[in-house]
């Protein structure tokens, strides 16, 4: 082995070997914001510093600090790092001593010329200087000779300057412009006809003007109606396809359209700005809106609580109303239901079956009674299911619903800008006044919606009224009777609301076999509070309610409230409807 590559391997250690001092280590911290102070950017820095000293052997110097100073504007200079270079100078420090900071950009951001320039400076007085995420060293032969080393802080330096430099003016025009639109009307003047080359399929120009494609238009309100009623992105398509209402392009829709269309932001009017590709922010009300606020809501619930109901493909005869929930008692694998019709009476029969059994996996081979399992099971589930917001859709609850949907989406549009922006802020090595007034007033316009949102929820409850016992059960009984209209759409589209809301209060329903043989199919639900067994038979065996008990006992009900697909809030309405 060369003397060169001995020298480089081993370098930071021939102080043990050789019985020479400890190299002594200057740990240097800085951040830009004062505000980064109460988050861990500090922290980190001191943290990774102290590991790396100690993990070199070294013996470390007490910290230098620079706190909320600027790299950018080289503030840093003229603070604590400005004093230890005239340390340096000063030859306070033995020849060897390293400075040690997180990355390269701690000691600069003022472009390759500068950094190299102080960094001549320090080396050439006998101070290296150590960054930690790469792992260099740098001193006065690599300086000058490492041209790769060079190129490499070249690169750090200048796409850290560019980098804050371009995002910092970017985000300051951005606030500028929406405080300019907030003094005038109409659109902001960015969002010119260029702006809009490519307007959603459903909306064009004309005259001027952004206007409906009616057809188009119409197609976009269904599939959210749709996926309201049940209808997932297979069957919505196959009904779209059936009808040959095709896409603008003449082509036939597939599932993942279906769900891109469903998450599509600009069915609200939102307009997502992208740069190469990657989303830089979103423009609210570019766009007229094309489905309400409350449907787009309903519609995406609806399609979040059918992520659970793995393998449930189209049916135009028959819906699972525990598709999702039903699983083996011996594997724990999803329960499938399949079908049995009788050859001489043309009688169909469903039953529950392990899908690990029918391939072999699972050695629990016994089939359970779906026929004779639904209808006890739905007396004792949909009264809870079935709650007030099921049967809410009237005109006086419609504009209430509309009105906290779209507050909902308002509070979380302004808080998603507000945590950018202190992203941004928490990046930037100074902050801005405009950045700072627009996160100030970003926080009271946060506030103040809020607020109009806790009393549109306020109004909304009071307009949908809790129904009676006798009233509620009646109108459970309808729900009832509309599963089984001779009208299949009819019928379809019953079960498969049925289906979405059992989900929103059975934990999960799990096939049970005992030593005598005996099937059964144990239905657990409302945070496992609420128990029972339905035999194979059809009977109804082992109920159990812990309900009163979780009112009275603040582990128990929060042990529910984390299981219950709505947390505290949605426990707390099931317990209150149990309650009468």
């Amino acid at each position: 082995m060369s003397s060169s590559v001995l020298n480089s391997t081993y370098q930071p250690r021939l102080h043990h070997t050789m019985g020479m001092q400890p190299t002594l280590a200057i740990p240097y911290v800085r951040f830009s914001n004062s505000k980064q102070e109460s988050g861990s950017s500090r922290e980190r820095q001191r943290e990774l510093a102290t590991d790396d000293i100690a993990r070199m052997g070294w013996t470390a110097a007490p910290f230098v600090e620079d706190l909320g100073k600027s790299a950018y504007h080289g503030d840093h200079l003229k603070g604590e790092l400005g004093r230890l270079t005239a340390r340096v100078l000063a030859g306070e420090y033995p020849a060897g001593t390293v400075i040690v900071a997180e990355k390269i950009d701690r000691l600069s951001r003022q472009g390759y010329d500068a950094l190299t320039a102080w960094m001549r400076l320090i080396v050439d007085a006998g101070v290296k200087i150590r960054t930690i995420d790469d792992g260099k060293i740098y001193d006065a032969a690599n300086l000058s000779k490492g041209l790769e080393g060079q190129m490499v802080r070249l690169m750090k330096a200048e796409v850290a300057r560019e980098y804050v430099e371009s995002m910092r003016g970017r985000v300051i025009t951005g606030i500028r412009k929406r405080q300019a639109k907030a003094r005038e009307t109409g659109r902001p003047s960015s969002l010119n006809k260029a702006t809009f080359d490519n307007l959603p399929a459903w909306l064009r120009w004309d005259g001027g003007e952004i206007v409906f494609v009616s057809d188009q238009a119409d197609i976009v309100r269904d599939v959210y109606r749709w996926s309201e009623e049940g209808l997932g992105g297979q069957g919505i398509a196959t009904r779209l396809n059936t009808a040959k209402r095709l896409t603008t392009r003449g082509k036939t829709w597939q599932p993942s359209t279906i769900y891109k269309l469903l998450r599509n932001p600009a069915v609200e009017g939102d307009l997502v700005q992208t740069e190469n590709g990657v989303a830089i922010g979103t423009v609210h009300g570019a766009y007229p809106r094309v489905v309400d606020a409350d449907l787009v809501k309903r519609a995406r619930d609806a399609m979040g609580r059918r992520k659970r109901l793995k393998g449930v493909g189209p049916s135009k005869s028959f819906v699972n109303l525990f598709a999702g929930v039903a699983i083996c008692g011996r594997c724990a694998g999803r329960l499938h239901v399949q079908p049995w019709k009788n050859p001489r009476t043309g009688e169909v029969k469903r039953h529950f079956r392990c899908n690990g059994a029918s391939r072999g996996a699972c050695a629990r081979k016994a089939m359970f009674s779906y026929t004779r399992f639904e209808g006890p099971a739905l007396d004792a589930i949909l009264p809870l299911a079935l709650d007030d917001r099921f049967f809410a859709k009237g005109d006086a609850v419609r504009p209430l619903a509309m009105e906290v949907a779209t507050l909902e989406k308002l509070v979380a549009d302004q808080t998603a800008r507000s945590t950018r922006l202190v992203r941004m802020m928490m990046m930037t090595d100074e902050a801005d006044p405009v950045m700072e007034d627009e996160q100030a007033s970003l926080r009271k316009t946060i506030a103040v919606t809020r607020g109009r949102l806790a009393d549109a929820e306020k109004a909304l409850e009071v307009a949908k009224g809790a129904a009676g016992d006798e009233a509620h059960l009646a109108r459970v009984l309808e729900v009832r009777e509309a599963m089984s209209d001779p009208d299949l759409d009819t019928a379809m589209a019953a079960r498969r609301s049925v289906r979405d809301a059992i989900g929103t209060v059975v934990d999960r329903i799990i096939s049970d076999t005992d030593a005598e043989g005996n099937k059964s199919l144990l239905v657990i639900m409302v945070g496992t509070l609420v128990s029972f067994r339905v035999n194979d038979d059809g009977t109804i065996s082992e109920r159990h309610d812990r309900t009163r008990d979780a009112l009275g006992n603040r582990d128990l009900f929060a042990a529910a409230s984390a299981v219950t697909p709505e947390g505290e809030a949605g426990l707390v309405r099931i317990i209150t409807r149990m309650a009468g």
